[in-house]
Formats: C-alpha cells, structure tokens, sequence
C-alpha cells in the first residue's frame, strides 16, 4: 500500500501524498496534527508513514495505539508510550514525581494516594521536557493511534503536558475516528494543532490500492464497483476485494458484490483459514485489555511464534515494537469474542486471570471466568475499584464494583447492595448516571434495610442531575424512610435545599439546609453538615444577606482538611464539596467582590482537582463559574473554548446541557460567533424551563440579553433582559452582583428610547446593592448611570465615563474597560467631537483585540464607521488570517526578541523562510516594526 513519493525518495500510503505532505509540513512548522475519520479510512496508516517519516529525519519517536478493551485501565496509554524510555531519564526525576511516574508505569511500588496523580502528571511533563533537551535541535514525535480509546488518566496526563508544552520541540500526530464516543485529539498536542479529516479514498488511487493491498489485477468496470461499494474505505475496499477472490468467478453486471453490510461475514471468512491454535491464541488477545507478548506468552498453551506468524502472514494481527498484539480491525477482535462459546470465553479469563501482573486486569478476568458467587474474588474486584478510584478513573471503579456484588455470596445480601451503592457513587462521579441509576434500583428491589434504601433513592435523586425538580418524589419517599433518624434525614434534606436552589426557591433553601446542618452535625457527619452550610451560604448570597460570610465560616470551621479523594469507593452524591464546598463559594465571593483574579485561580485549581479525579460531576458543575471568570478577567479565547469543551463533554457523557449553555452561549457572545451565542441562549432558556430549573433559565434570559446587544440588536435584547428581571423578582432574589445584568438592560432600554425606565432600573439596582452591603455596584450599572446623563448633558455623561475609565484601568477587567471605552467613545461622536471619540474607540479595540472579544470589537468597528475613520489597530480577524507559521514567528519576534536567525533555528525553518513569513504579518497586520507587532498580536490563551 505504499506508493512512490514525487521527489523519488520518499514513500507513501497510496492516494495520501498531499495529505501527507500538509501534515509533514505542520509538523516540520511546529505544530500538531490530528487525522480524523471513520474506521477504516486509513487513519493508522497514516501515523505509521508519518513516524516512519519522522525517524528518518532523526526526530526521537515515541507511540502508542490502544485499544477499546484498554479504555477502564488507567495509565496503560502512558505505559505504552514511554516503554522505549529507559529508567535512567526517569530515575533523574525529583523524587515525588519520580516515585509516582515509576508506579503509574508499572516501574514501581504502587502508591494510590490521590496527590500521587499531580505527580505523575509534572513527572510526565519533566521527563517529556528532559528527552526534548536531549534529542536538540531535533524534536520529540508524540504518535497516538486511536485516542478515542486513551484511557482517561492517561489522556489527562497527555493535555497536562499539552497544556504547558507549546514552548518545547514537542510534536503530536493522532488519529481520532469522527464517531468516537469522546473526542479527547484536540486536547492532547500543544497548539497550534491543524486537524486534518482523511477523505475517502478517490477512484483514481484504488487500483494501485487493490495491487498492493490484495496483490491482485480487477478490471477496470469492477474497480470502479468496488470503490463505489466500498465509499472510499480502503478497508472496506481491500475486504471486498478479497472475498471476490474467493468466488469462483467474478460477478458480472447486475450481480451484488459484497458490501460493508455483510463485514462480519467478511470477518468471519478472513479468520476462517487459521488453525485452531491460531484462533485460541488470537481469542485470549481479544479478550485481554492489554494482549502484550508477555501477557500472551504467560497465558499460552503451544507454540505461540507459530501462532502470531500465521495471524501476521494472514494480515489479521501483529506485534508491534510495543510488544502489544494488534488486531488490523477491531471487528476482527469482536467477531473471534462473539463467536466464541461462553466456556471458551470462560478458559480465556480464566488463562488470563493466572498470567496478569496487574491487580486490576487479574481482577477483571478472575470475575469474567466464572460466574461462581465467591467472597474471595469479590474482595479482589473492590480491592481493584479502590486503586482505580484512587488513580482517577471513577468509571473503572463503578464497573469493578458492580462486578464484586455480582461475585458476592448469595447469603451476603447486605454487603452486595452496598458494593452497588458504591459502584452507584463512583459511576455518578463520572457522570454514568444510568449506570448509577440501574444499581440503586436493584438496591431498591432487593434491599430491605432502611439505610441502604434511603442511600438508593438518594443515587436516584443525583443521578435526575438537572432533572432533579422533576424527581422530587424521590426525596419525599427517602425522608418518609428515614424517620427520625437524624443521621439519615441530613442528606436527603440538604439535596432538598439545593433543589429549592434550581427551582428558584432560595429562601426556603436557606431554611432547609440549616435543619440539615444541624442534624448532620449532631450525626457527627461534618461533610455533610459542610455541603449544607454551603448551600445555606449561597442562598444569602442570592437573597442578599450580609450573614452568608458568617455561614462560610462556619462551614470551613467544620471541615477537618481541605477535600481530597475518599479511602476507599464511598458515596459521592452531587453535592460533593468541590463545586458546593467552602472553595467553590469562595470563588463565587471573590467574583462578587470584583476579585477576578483570585477567582480565576481558585476555579482552576479545583477544576485541574475535578480532572484527576476523573469526576465529570465535579467539572459540570465548576464548568459554568469558570468560563465567567475566565470571561471577566479578559481571557475570553480561554473561556470560549472550556465553555465548547464542557459542552462536547457533557455530550458525549449524556449529561444535560442546561448548565452549560447559559457560558457557552456568553463566551459565544463575546468571543466568537454571534449567531450561535443566540442559538444557544434561546437553547438554553427552552431547556431550563423544560427542567424546571429556574437558576439556569434566569442565567440563560441574561445571556439572550448580551448576545442580542453584541448583535446590534438592542430591541431583540429587551424581552429576555425584561424576563430575566420579572423571574428574578419571583425568586426573591435581592443580590444584583450575582447575575449582574441589569446594566445590560439598562444599555438596551436606552439605545431603544426608553429612558425613564433605565434610570429608574439604575436608582432600584444601585439601593439593592447598598441593601446588601456591597462596596459599590459593578462598572456596569456605573456605566449605564453614566450613560443615563447623557440625555440631560452630554458633556456630563462624557465627563463620568471618562472619570470610570481611569479608575478601570488600574482594575483587571479587560472587558468591561473596553465597554466603558466604547460608550465614552459614543458619547463624544455624538458631542462631534470626532478626534476624541476616535482616541476612545481605537484603545477600546486594542483592548477587545487583547482580550480576544470579538463581538465587541465588532461594536467597535461599527462605531468607528460613524466617525468616518477605520480602526487602525488589527484584532482577531486579521490575527486569525495569519497562518500558523506567520504566527509562531510574529510570536517569537515580537514578544520574545529573537532574531531572525533564532527564530529560524527554533522553528526549524531557513532564515529567508522567516524573513518571508515575516513580511506577510507586516503586510497582513498593517504593522511596520517589531514594536508595533508586539502592541496587535492577541494574548495567547
């Protein structure tokens, strides 16, 4: 399947030069590359050719390729990338992340304490770091095949060194099928990553693909019928071709060919020559999560060379450098599983089961060989959940767990339900909610005792997520159960506070979780006696109390240490203390102080916490509050992708989007598409009220409101602004800083001529916050006061925006100083004062240009229009139309100082490449030195 290369020297997969010579290129530039396509389009060919390419440009080359069975064994990815690293660069560590990184790569003593997971993360990234520096000026080649099947742990590992890896000679090329169950490619290279789809295959390329790959001639009207069967699939193409060589003669016109329909017979018939050993061997591989020669060896019976010769000669499977048997198609590993009797599989796990080293493998196929009740292999399976709760990987411990109270002893009743509770509580952590809901449905079929029924009912309750309003029989029926039992009724009313939260009800949320606290706290049950006065606190905050501090405190007094993972696989209800805790209410204080920054940093940090954890849980819930930080603090490049990462996540988790469409759709609005921000805020408001979740939907109304301003559509902007006000007030809200609208609408109600209304909004929102005792009212509703003047007195209003002006500039609030600019700049156009109103507007575009607000640079440009200049500073869209060379070397001209020469060394290019690149960003930019590149180009995210 390899085809000559133009230059003559080079080679290549059949039809793919010019695939092969962009993504070489990217790579070669300094960037990454994702392939993305459908199974057998081509995609591992690929990887291979361009590592083959790599290695021969002397590039140290390091890969890995799991499989779908390795997804729930944490670190096996990261096993498999660094097995050629010897000890010695590893040894060389600082000793934490030595110790950790050794354990997590099966190198060392295992140590599951959560902290551990940091570690392996920072020793990951200093290892990575130390080879760089060893193989200059050459790069590090990172080849992942099939990320969708990474197991989480290690995927997060690869985004952390993602993350802090642009400025290493670290290269990523990954392969990622387009219908995967999670798209992880995107996170796992240093930017700039260039996704390239592979196309389908054209007719031109498939006769050489059917020579090479069959080793046989087709006519040429048969050619053309297989490509159109195929669709382009050089897989499904190559398994069509070889079952017309087993017909007796080629079908003629009108005759069916064999089409991707009928693959599992097409599998059936391709594993039908091997002998029986051949077939034994290659079934223990596919049952096996990691099939490693030595798993393999260890497990055999015969001769075993013979074996993997016969499966390599047949091109069904092969070792790799790795040492990992590979299937050339995953149908080929489930069509041996499913064709297997269940006492063949049985004698697989079993083989399995005595050969594995790993604790968690042995586990697995202890259980799958038999399905005796077995106390002994029960306790093994939740010794297993344990140390892969620990690692980060709450989904494996869920699966584990069910699996250890399927193997417990029939007269152990008791201690099975609470083995399936605990598997409910790994599998809500990792937002597996149906997983979660299935177990404690069989607690509640089963169990007769009234604390693992409440315990039940209380998984069910978490796993209705943002549904939760709608399944308030639930918690009716648990506090009926628990009785006067104190301890038990704690829980279920601190989920009934937080559902008057959603429902929109937060005095009565007040009311109920302070009932809670204090029955947890006599229980002696601190943690949720926390997640009560958490929720306590925030309600004050809604309504405007002054006491939400003192409840804060009191929370914190009662937390032994700061949340970390549990011991062992115990319930994690929704409200877990990382986004309902002491640190998660602290970020919503600082954001109300106007304490950006310290915000910023406190979500991160729990979020990063949330991500090792492996709880999805914990993410959807922090996702929201973050990207408004992010937003506030005038990082909105940043916001606007975690606000699109946590809605591919929850998506391809199941999980309802209610809360994170009102950020997305902000981040959207205000740094990136207009158009969508609308889409998504209408979204929003629809499925908010479909759940009842009145939180949200008040969120939502507010996003309308900005999306519709950024539009240019100040009358589209009253109705939501205006519903957002009346269903505020249902609420009982009395705390304007929480969702800080109301100089939103004020600017709407103005820009549409309803002026007595916006001041009056003004004068009732600026009482609200000396009610709740707040220093001072946002700069927004200080700017729509301002603004409010400039109908009596346009000088007045000129002179107050200007004064705010001043004071913001000091202040780490990109965005709202631009709006602020923007309105003075209105302002003095409308006064004519045209030299004034240009000064205005162009530092409100260098701003927004900054911070990477996109839609209020728009407004910007508009503005400038009416004063008959253009915007002489570029933003994003004449950033944006840089390409990724031109930006790596503007970067590194401009905010680094390197020379021309230096610039060329570092990005591996000739000095009159960089000389050239640079020219075109002078051009592009409107720019004329290095100086006034450093002023236009965007903050990097």
């Amino acid at each position: 399947m390899r085809e000559v290369h133009p230059v003559g020297r080079e080679v290549h997969p059949v039809g793919r030069t010019e695939l092969l010579e962009a993504a070489w290129r990217q790579l070669r530039d300094g960037g990454g590359v994702l392939l993305s396509g459908p199974p057998g389009i081509g995609k591992s060919t690929l990887v291979r050719a361009l590592a083959e390419d790599a290695a021969r440009a002397g590039w140290t080359v390091l890969g890995c390729g799991p499989a779908e069975a390795e997804r729930h064994l944490p670190y096996l990815a990261l096993v498999d990338l660094l097995t050629p690293v010897g000890d010695g660069p590893i040894d060389a560590l600082p000793g934490p992340q030595r110790d950790a990184l050794r354990a997590a790569l099966l190198r060392g003593p295992r140590r599951p304490e959560q902290a551990d997971q940091l570690a392996v993360r920072l020793g990951a990234l200093y290892l990575l770091r130390g080879l760089a520096r060893a193989a200059h000026p050459e790069p590090v080649l990172l080849v992942l095949d099939d990320v969708q099947w990474i197991d989480p742990a290690s995927a997060e590992v690869l985004a952390f060194v993602a993350r802090r890896g642009g400025t290493l000679p670290l290269r990523v090329v990954a392969a990622e099928r387009t219908l995967a169950d999670a798209a992880v490619g995107h996170r796992l290279s240093p930017p700039p990553l260039r996704e390239i789809p592979v196309p389908p295959l054209p007719r031109s390329a498939y006769d050489a693909l059917l020579r090479e790959e069959i080793g046989a001639e087709f006519p040429a009207h048969l050619v053309e019928r297989i490509h159109a069967a195929s669709a382009g699939n050089p897989f499904y193409a190559g398994e069509i071709a070889r079952a017309l060589l087993r017909l007796d003669e080629l079908p003629g016109p009108g005759r069916p060919l064999p089409v991707p329909g009928r693959l599992r017979h097409l599998m059936r018939e391709r594993l039908g020559g091997l002998s029986a050993p051949a077939l034994s061997t290659l079934l223990l591989a596919a049952v096996a999560a990691r099939p490693t020669r030595a798993l393999l060896a260890a497990a055999h019976h015969g001769d075993l060379d013979s074996d993997l010769a016969e499966a390599a000669a047949a091109r069904v499977a092969t070792i790799g450098p790795d040492g990992i048997l590979r299937f050339s198609h995953p149908l080929l590993a489930a069509t041996l599983h499913d064709d297997a009797s269940p006492e063949l599989l049985r004698q697989a796990h079993a083989r399995l089961a005595r050969a594995a080293a790993d604790p968690v493998q042995r586990a697995r196929h202890l259980a799958l060989a038999g399905y005796e009740r077995d106390e002994s292999v029960a306790a093994t399976l939740m010794t297993a959940a344990t140390a892969a709760l620990a690692r980060g990987a709450p989904g494996s411990a869920a699966e584990l767990a069910l699996l250890a109270a399927d193997r417990t002893p029939a007269d152990r009743t008791g201690l099975a339900a609470d083995r399936r509770l605990e598997a409910a509580a790994a599998a809500l952590a990792a937002g597996r909610r149906e997983l979660a809901a299935d177990a404690a449905h069989t607690v509640l079929a089963t169990a007769t005792s009234v604390r693992r029924r409440v315990r039940a009912r209380l998984a069910l309750w978490d796993a209705a997520g943002q549904g939760a309003p709608r399944a308030g029989e639930l918690l009716e029926q648990a506090l009926a159960e628990a009785g006067d039992d104190g301890a038990l009724q704690a829980p279920v009313r601190v989920r009934g506070a937080l559902m008057r939260i959603v429902e929109g009800r937060p005095d009565l949320c007040a009311e109920e979780a302070e009932v809670a606290a204090g029955l947890a706290t006599a229980a002696g049950d601190h943690t949720t006696a926390v997640q009560a006065l958490c929720a306590r606190a925030y309600a004050e905050v809604l309504l405007g109390r002054a006491e939400a501090t003192g409840t804060r405190r009191r929370a914190v007094r009662l937390q032994p240490h700061p949340p970390g993972p549990p011991a062992s696989p115990v319930p994690v209800p929704r409200t877990h203390p990382l986004h309902n805790g002491p640190e998660h209410l602290d970020a919503v204080l600082h954001l109300l102080r106007g304490e950006v920054a310290e915000a910023r940093t406190a979500l991160r940090s729990l979020m990063t916490t949330a991500e090792q954890r492996g709880s999805l849980d914990d993410q959807h819930g922090l996702l929201a509050l973050l990207v408004i930080a992010e937003l506030r603090a005038g990082h909105c490049r940043s916001a606007l992708d975690t606000a699109r990462r946590g809605v591919r996540l929850m998506e391809d988790a199941g999980l309802e989007l209610s809360n994170v469409l009102y950020p997305n759709a902000l981040a959207e609005a205000v740094g990136g598409d207009t158009g969508r921000a609308l889409n998504l805020a209408v979204r929003g408001v629809e499925l908010s009220k479909t759940l009842g979740d009145r939180l949200s939907e008040l969120r939502s109304l507010a996003a309308w409101g900005v999306a519709a301003l950024l539009a240019g559509d100040p009358h589209g902007a009253l109705e939501p602004l205006r519903r957002a006000r009346a269903l505020e007030e249902r609420m009982g809200v009395r705390n304007p800083a929480v969702f800080a609208w109301h100089g939103d609408l004020a600017e709407a109600l103005l820009a549409t001529g309803e002026e007595a209304e916006a001041r009056e909004l003004v004068r009732a929102t600026r009482a609200r916050y000396r009610q709740s005792g707040l220093r001072c009212p946002p700069i927004g509703l200080e700017r729509a006061a301002a603004l409010c003047t400039s109908t009596a007195g346009a000088d007045r209003a000129a002179a107050e925006l200007t004064a705010l002006a001043n004071r913001q500039a000091a202040e780490p609030l990109p965005v709202e100083y631009g709006r602020t600019l923007l309105a003075l700049g209105t302002v003095e156009r409308r006064r004519r004062r045209r030299a004034a109103a240009r000064t205005a507007l162009r530092r409100a575009a260098e701003t927004f240009t900054r911070a990477g607000a996109v839609g209020w640079l728009a407004r910007v440009d508009a503005e400038l229009a009416r004063t008959g200049a253009p915007r002489e500073v570029p933003g994003p869209r004449a950033a944006a139309s840089l390409t990724e060379t031109e930006l790596l070397v503007a970067r590194l001209v401009a905010e680094e100082g390197v020379t021309n020469r230096e610039a060329a060394a570092r990005l591996y290019l000739s000095v009159k490449a960089v000389e050239a690149n640079l020219t075109s960003v002078y051009r592009k930019l409107g720019v004329r030195s290095r100086t006034d590149l450093a002023d236009v180009l965007p903050e990097p995210d």
